[in-house]
């Protein structure tokens, strides 16, 4: 892909523009059946690079997977999937890196009745520390839960 006039946030959250960006690489998804299980992967290399300078864009992962498993039980359907980023610099000048990282995350809903969903989310299972962004840590394990209601005509 080549980008003219791309904009993104530097490490201070203000628009930097990049006047021209090339992101080469491969992304695949896969998904099956197996089982009772619906099984999905998604892997994705990419090199994205500054055209003016070389230089990796910043906060873009260059290697990145999410491996996902979902499975009904009748009106309850519980789903698990892992992300995984690695490295990346926060900044244009590659000089500020951020690890990479890997989180579990957890989501279970049950349906109480034609109009009721009851939900409930567990993200970063393991508490892992980690950042997207220099200096911003990441959520630590968290949970959400909702009740949502959709009339059916």
């Amino acid at each position: 892909t080549e980008v003219d006039d791309l904009i993104t946030l530097d490490q201070n959250f203000i628009p930097q523009n990049f006047s021209e960006a090339v992101i080469e690489g491969l992304e695949a998804e896969i998904s099956a059946n197996i089982a009772e299980w619906i099984a999905r992967a998604a892997l994705s290399y990419v090199d994205p690079r500054d055209d003016q300078t070389d230089n990796r864009l910043p906060r873009r992962a260059r290697r990145s997977a999410k491996l996902e498993a979902e499975r009904r039980f009748g009106k309850t359907r519980a789903a698990l999937s892992l992300i995984a980023q690695s490295r990346r610099f926060d900044d244009p000048d590659n000089t500020i890196e951020v690890n990479g990282y890997g989180i579990v995350n957890v989501a279970v809903s049950r349906e109480l009745s034609k109009n009721w969903t009851l939900r409930g989310r567990f993200n970063n299972l393991f508490d892992k520390e980690y950042q997207t962004v220099n200096s911003f840590d990441e959520l630590d394990r968290n949970v959400f839960v909702t009740l949502a209601y959709q009339p059916h005509e």
